[in-house]
């Protein structure tokens, strides 16, 4: 399954291009603590804005790909 301009901007249409934690555990839907996991070890490539992370919204499109493309490959990244 490819990126495309078109599916980016269908997918999360209502969040901003730049999210937060929060933003990220309801776009994968996870909660909070996972989420800052996630953007602490860089499994979703982000950046600190003071105390805060910010990812790209393409960063976490991109995450939720991966993690789709593991799971029919019958790889469960949560396992590891």
């Amino acid at each position: 399954m490819a990126l495309t301009k078109k599916s980016y901007n269908k997918m999360f249409k209502n969040y901003p291009d730049v999210v937060s934690a929060k933003d990220v555990a309801e776009m994968v839907g996870i909660g909070l603590k996972k989420a800052y996991r996630l953007l602490r070890t860089g499994e979703i490539r982000a950046f600190r804005c003071g105390n805060t992370f910010k990812a790209a919204k393409i960063e976490v499109i991109e995450y939720i790909y991966v993690r789709q493309c593991a799971q029919q490959k019958g790889d469960d990244p949560d396992k590891k």
